[in-house]
């Protein structure tokens, strides 16, 4: 079984996004994996993203969110991490502003890893330093430490 980090673009983790709201982060954060040579058509699989987010917001609560997609326009499950210090209202279950967003795509064939993904992620987010952990960070690397750490736990 793959990890977490197996599936993180390092390189695309941003610290310090720069949206102020729900549609520019989606934006800003597929920006960040757009050029990855996993995507094989852009702007169908960023219609991909946005159509998911039509079914049901993807703010999960507590200042998270996991925006995710899967589409035929992405060759391998990839994820990167964006983190705002001005909490984005994101028409989360709770109500609260985000501002720690994992976003991944997959490919509509790795549904299991796709589910499997998802799970880490929340299971992840149920942990009482998680959230502090991340937000205090760094670095990008520091970031993919925290969450192969979590998978060791």
């Amino acid at each position: 079984m793959k990890k977490i980090t197996d599936y993180l673009k390092v390189e695309t983790v941003n610290l310090n996004l720069e949206a102020k709201d729900k549609k520019a982060v989606l934006k800003e954060l597929f920006e960040q994996l757009q050029n990855s040579s996993e995507i094989t058509d852009k702007s169908k699989c960023y219609e991909d993203l946005l159509e998911r987010e039509k079914l049901g917001s993807t703010g999960i609560g507590e200042g998270f969110a996991i925006p995710h997609a899967k589409s035929d326009f992405v060759k391998e499950l990839i994820m990167t991490v964006g983190i705002s210090k001005n909490p984005i209202e994101y028409d989360a279950v709770d109500g609260k502003p985000v501002n720690i967003f994992f976003m991944f795509l997959s490919p509509n064939e790795l549904s299991q890893e796709y589910l499997i993904l998802l799970a880490k992620i929340s299971r992840f987010i149920r942990e009482p330093n998680f959230k502090s952990e991340l937000l205090s960070a760094k670095s990008k690397e520091e970031i993919a430490e925290i969450l192969l750490s979590k998978e060791e736990d």
